[in-house]
């Protein structure tokens, strides 16, 4: 799978021990204790977010107030360099969301942002979408990791069938991924372990 250096070269900011590992060890502690409900997704303008495991299917989880201010604080001095790198003023992030994709979890393929009258004003207002990887993948089972997951982006080529070239990343724990939130992506169905993630959008 390609590594974050070469989505770089297709126009993706990352930042690689964006979280160091002893920080990780205390979010994958906090994401282990945590309590949890189910992730929601919006089907469209005016209606509420409901749970659809069919298309999302993964656990909020709160890790406690402490980390999310730490994980915050360190994404405000992240901002410069991501508007930097797109070109682009950011005002501030959406509530972190702190992610854990279990056995056979995943989301479908999906923009986070989106343009049309049918989009939430919420979606609209989506510009760099960030996820933070927190612990990392392995090929067979084992403590503190997880196989399949992958995050997949699409038409990132120029090519006619763009959107269906699906480029999965090969992360690493600590990892920061940004993205244009009109960027097609999906999460594979997690195979072993649990995937623990924190998810934002900047506006």
């Amino acid at each position: 799978m390609p590594k974050p250096d070469f989505f770089g070269r297709l126009g993706l900011y990352s930042c690689e021990g964006f979280l160091d590992a002893a920080l990780c060890r205390q979010l994958q502690a906090a994401f282990h204790r945590g309590s949890r409900h189910a992730g929601t997704v919006g089907v469209r303008a005016g209606a509420d977010f409901v749970v659809d495991s069919s298309v999302r299917s993964v656990d909020w989880v709160d890790v406690g107030d402490e980390l999310a201010s730490e994980i915050r604080g360190r994404l405000q001095e992240a901002k410069p360099g991501v508007e930097t790198f797109y070109d682009v003023a950011l005002n501030d992030f959406e509530r972190l969301q702190f992610l854990a994709y279990g056995v056979g979890d995943h989301y479908q393929a999906h923009r986070d942002s989106r343009p049309d009258e049918a989009a939430s004003a919420t979606s609209k207002a989506r510009r760099i979408s960030a996820v933070i990887f927190v612990n990392g993948q392995s090929t067979a089972p084992a403590a503190g990791r997880y196989g399949g997951g992958a995050l997949t982006f699409y038409g990132l080529v120029d090519h006619p069938s763009g959107d269906q070239i699906g480029m999965p990343l090969e992360p690493a724990e600590g990892l920061l991924m940004t993205f244009p939130s009109h960027v097609l992506h999906s999460v594979a169905p997690v195979t072993h372990g649990e995937r623990y993630t924190i998810a934002t959008w900047f506006w």
